[in-house]
């Protein structure tokens, strides 16, 4: 595979599906290709308004599978399946302690 297609935000209630080359893993990296994505709430808001930035990749909620290991890594490996990790919530702020883990601030 030689390129790979991203749907970008290029303005207010505009879309485009472009073509990008198909990325090699970074030193320390993986390539993961993307399985499912989900739009949520920012990508809704940064769609309807064209802000903060076009263009931007939509989805940072997504799962998929490792195409492409770097050399040392040793905890994946191709063909694994994964998801994103959400960086684990505080505790201590309102939204958690009011169960609301996934709005931590």
């Amino acid at each position: 595979m030689s390129v790979m297609q991203a749907a970008l935000i290029t303005g207010a209630n505009r879309l485009e599906l472009q073509e990008f080359p198909y990325p090699t893993p970074e030193a320390g990296g993986v390539v993961v290709e993307i399985g499912y994505c989900g739009i949520c709430g920012t990508d809704v808001h940064a769609y309807r308004s064209g802000r903060p930035y076009p263009p931007a990749v939509c989805g940072h909620e997504w799962v998929g599978v490792v195409a492409a290991v770097s050399r040392g890594i040793h905890r994946l490996s191709e063909g694994d399946r994964v998801v994103v990790a959400v960086p684990p919530a505080c505790r201590n702020c309102d939204h958690c302690r009011q169960g609301r883990q996934d709005q931590c601030r």
